[in-house]
């Protein structure tokens, strides 16, 4: 048993399999585990969807929390988070822009649970922030995105994605009403 330690991923590797812990959970990928499209069909590929998965977590979640909760009215607004948040989102965009550009999907031709997973975290972006003037200096992330929410796999769950024509504004009236009255004591 050993612990390997890598830029944003830290790994048990075990005789039975490696444990990959990830935010926000811990993700559990034995070495004997059956080939499968879905979490990559050789131990490369398998490697490439994990590194995928890490990435969503590690660097995607966080800028687009950032920027999509105040338009829910899960967080208050901060002018200034959102404008930096929405800067890390043009680099991760610029990133699989570069990375898509001669690749119909994230690992490998068909989707994969990198795909799945970069998608899911990017869907809100898509919905609720992500202009078209945005959105036009990433065309191969764009495809890739239009690409994976047609296939069949994410039409059955998501259905149809109306994505964003002009960035939903901060609901200062839907944050308010989430928050409890000063006067209500907390149950438990």
């Amino acid at each position: 048993m050993s612990l390997i330690v890598f830029p944003n991923l830290c790994s048990l590797i075990r005789r039975r399999g490696t444990h990959f812990a990830l935010f926000p959970d811990n993700f559990w990928w034995p070495e004997s585990h059956r080939p499968s499209p879905a979490r990559g069909s050789s131990p490369e590929t398998a490697a490439q969807v994990v590194q995928w998965v890490s990435f969503a977590n590690s660097n995607i979640v966080a800028p687009a929390s950032t920027c999509v909760f105040p338009t829910l009215g899960i967080m208050n607004h901060n002018k200034q988070a959102t404008e930096n948040a929405k800067e890390e989102v043009r680099q991760i965009l610029g990133l699989l822009n570069a990375h898509l550009k001669m690749r119909t999907f994230l690992v490998g031709e068909r989707v994969t649970l990198a795909d799945i997973t970069v998608v899911c975290t990017l869907l809100w972006l898509y919905k609720q922030v992500l202009e078209l003037s945005f959105c036009q200096a990433f065309p191969n992330t764009n495809r890739w995105f239009l690409t994976c929410i047609n296939q069949p796999q994410f039409w059955t769950i998501l259905g149809e994605v109306k994505l964003c024509e002009k960035m939903a504004q901060f609901g200062a009236k839907k944050f308010a009403e989430s928050q409890p009255k000063k006067d209500t004591p907390l149950s438990m």
